[in-house]
C-alpha cells in the first residue's frame, strides 16, 4: 500500500468513527507509531497487545483489524471520488499544510481541496477571514467591496465559507480583482452549498481553492458548520466581521479568532439594526473598530514579519521551561517581557508558549501591567512604550 493510499485508508477509518485524534495522540506519545496515518497500519494493529496503550485504544485497534476489508472498500471509493473530481488531499505532513495550524490544537490531520493548490503557499503573504450576514445590507456591501480592494491590492488571500451575503460578495470580488480566495466548506469539496452559489463555486474550482476537513461525497449538516468556521479564522492572520445579528453563526468565527489569538475587526452600524446588533456587541466586548482597510493591512503585514522571524529560527517557536516549582514568579515575568518583546499576544498565546495555567498567567500580567510594564490593547498585551 502506497503512502497516499494508506493516508486515504486513515480517512475512511477516522470520519467513519473507527478513530480519532485523541488515539492517535496516544500511540504516537507512547511512540508505537511515527506518523498519524500508521495509526492504521495492519501490521501494528495486529500488534498492538505488545504496546503500553489503554485497553480501549486496543479495542479499536482490534474492531479496525475486523473491519479492515470494509474500510479498505470506503477507501478506495474515496480515492476514485477524488480522482473523477480533481480533488486532492493536504495532510499535517506537507509543506503547504497551513503553518499556523501547527500550534493550535484540533486541527485536521488531512484536509481535502479543490482548486489551486499553489494559494496555500501564497498564505505566507497574508490571509484575511471575511464573514458576516446571509442578508447584509447595502452599507455593508459597499463598506465589504471598499476595504477588501485596498487588501486583495496587497496581494492578501481572502478566506470565507461561501455562503450568501457577505461571503459570497468577498469571494466574488477575490475573482473580479485577480486575487487569492479561499472558500471553507461545511460538507465535503464536492458539496455545492448553497446551490445558489454554484457561479461562484465553478468560479473557485479553476481560480481560487475550495477546502473542506470532510471527504468528498458528505452533505453539510448543522453541526459542521462551527467546526468548518474554526478553520477560516484559524487560517487567518486577521478576522473582519462586516454585518452581525445577535444570534448570528458569524459569532461563532468571531470566537474562535479571539481563542486563536487573531485580531479581530468589527465594521460599526447603526444600534436600530437588528442585524448589526451582534457586531456591536463584539465592539463592546473589546473588538477593534473597523473604518478603513489600513488597519487590516498593518495588522496582517505584522502577522507576516513575525511567521517570517519564527521560519527563519530568529523567534523561538515555543518556551517551556519546565514544571511551575522550577521557577518563582519574578522569572516568569521576565519570560512574559521577553515574550512581548518580539510581539502583542493574548493570554492564551502567552499560557501555551510558556507552558503556565491561565490563572497564572492573568495574575502575573496584572502585576505587570499595575507596575506599568505592560499594557493592554485590541485584546493583546504589549511591552508599554517607555519599557521597550
Amino acid at each position: 500500500m502506497s503512502e497516499n493510499d494508506k493516508i486515504m485508508f486513515w480517512a475512511a477509518a477516522f470520519h467513519n468513527g473507527y478513530i480519532n485524534n485523541k488515539d492517535v495522540n496516544e500511540m504516537l506519545s507512547q511512540k508505537v507509531i511515527s506518523n498519524f496515518y500508521e495509526s492504521t497500519d495492519l501490521n501494528i494493529l495486529k500488534d498492538i497487545d505488545d504496546f503500553d496503550v489503554g485497553y480501549k485504544l486496543k479495542l479499536k485497534c482490534k474492531e479496525i483489524v475486523r473491519n479492515y476489508k470494509s474500510i479498505e472498500e470506503v477507501s478506495y471509493n474515496m480515492r476514485e471520488d477524488m480522482s473523477s473530481q480533481n480533488i486532492f488531499a493536504v495532510t499535517e505532513n506537507d509543506s503547504d499544510y497551513p503553518y499556523y495550524w501547527h500550534k493550535l490544537s484540533g486541527m485536521p490531520r488531512v484536509i481535502f481541496c479543490k482548486g489551486k493548490r499553489d494559494i496555500l503557499k501564497d498564505l505566507d503573504n497574508g490571509s484575511c477571514a471575511v464573514v458576516g450576514s446571509r442578508e447584509p445590507s447595502g452599507y455593508a456591501l459597499m463598506a465589504c467591496s471598499d476595504i477588501l480592494g485596498d487588501v486583495l491590492n496587497k496581494k492578501i488571500t481572502i478566506v470565507s465559507g461561501m455562503a450568501l451575503g457577505i461571503d459570497r460578495c468577498a469571494h466574488k470580488l477575490a475573482l473580479e480583482k485577480g486575487g487569492n480566495t479561499i472558500a471553507f466548506l461545511a460538507g465535503g469539496p464536492d458539496n455545492i452549498y448553497p446551490w445558489a452559489n454554484k457561479d461562484i463555486y465553478d468560479q473557485m474550482c479553476y481560480r481560487g481553492l475550495i477546502v473542506s476537513e470532510m471527504p468528498p461525497g458528505t452533505k453539510a449538516q448543522r453541526q459542521y458548520f462551527p467546526s468548518r468556521n474554526r478553520l477560516i479564522s484559524a487560517i487567518s492572520d486577521v478576522c473582519i466581521i462586516m454585518e452581525a445579528g445577535i444570534h448570528s453563526g458569524t459569532l461563532h468565527t468571531a470566537s474562535f479568532a479571539v481563542s486563536q489569538g487573531k485580531g479581530v475587526y468589527v465594521l460599526p452600524n447603526t444600534i436600530y439594526s437588528e442585524n448589526a446588533q451582534g457586531g456591536l456587541k463584539l465592539i463592546q466586548d473589546g473588538a477593534t473598530i473597523l473604518i478603513n482597510s489600513d488597519d487590516i493591512i498593518n495588522d496582517v503585514a505584522e502577522c507576516c514579519y513575525f511567521r517570517l522571524l519564527e521560519k527563519r529560527g530568529e523567534i523561538d517557536n515555543a518556551i517551556i521551561p519546565g514544571s511551575e516549582e522550577e521557577m518563582n514568579d519574578d522569572q516568569y515575568k521576565s519570560l512574559i517581557i521577553k515574550e512581548l518583546s518580539t510581539k502583542p499576544q493574548t493570554s492564551d498565546m502567552l499560557c501555551t508558549r510558556i507552558n503556565l495555567p491561565f490563572y497564572r498567567i492573568t495574575a502575573l500580567l496584572s502585576e505587570l501591567e499595575m507596575n506599568g510594564r505592560v499594557e493592554q490593547s485590541r485584546g493583546k498585551f504589549l511591552l508599554t512604550i517607555s519599557k521597550q
